[in-house]
């Protein structure tokens, strides 16, 4: 890769838009990006350690306060996290089907937005977030993502998590032993 950097580290945390092994090891080229991805080797590239975190873990775990929450990252996808007293489980829930011949992420990524419209979509997301908070016994679901700045009512017990919780998340990893990706 040739790279240099212009300032000096020790190591990095890389946010990957994509479905990643608990140890960071990336399981496949990502759905909206282009291929090289999967088997990418970033700690020989750069020469220095490098921990992959699924993007909206990385952003979830920077949002995360404490209890169980269920993250949905409302992006060009759809990401999905589950964190319970600071272990952290990435999951891709925008691939299981949803109804009518979609999936979560048909009906709540970009795609769905475009496809209802703002309104519907806000309407959508609701149901939707109290569905993985009743199945997943969560004390709160947590938007965030590009789209989540488009939301302009919250269900009860919802949050937004702002774009700037991925690196909250990053310093989180870094500095607070007691969060534990799984």
């Amino acid at each position: 890769l040739g790279i240099t950097p212009s300032v000096s580290f020790d190591g990095a945390i890389i946010g990957y838009p994509g479905r990643i092994d608990a140890k960071g090891g990336i399981l496949e080229d990502p759905q909206f990006l282009g291929p090289g991805w999967a088997g990418f080797n970033f700690a020989s590239a750069l020469g220095k350690p490098i921990q992959v975190v699924n993007d909206a873990a990385l952003q979830a775990i920077g949002a995360y306060n404490n209890g169980r929450m269920f993250f949905l990252g409302l992006g060009t996808g759809l990401g999905t996290c589950f964190i319970a007293d600071h272990t952290v489980i990435s999951l891709e829930v925008g691939d299981l089907p949803f109804r009518g011949g979609m999936t979560y992420g048909d009906h709540l990524a970009k795609r769905g937005l475009e496809r209802m419209g703002r309104a519907q979509w806000e309407v959508a997301l609701a149901e939707v977030a109290q569905m993985f908070m009743l199945a997943f016994v969560a004390d709160e679901v947590v938007p965030g993502g590009g789209h989540a700045n488009l939301l302009t009512d919250f269900p009860p017990r919802c949050r937004k998590a702002s774009n700037e919780a991925v690196f909250v998340g990053g310093l989180r990893l870094c500095e607070d032993p007691a969060f534990r990706i799984v």
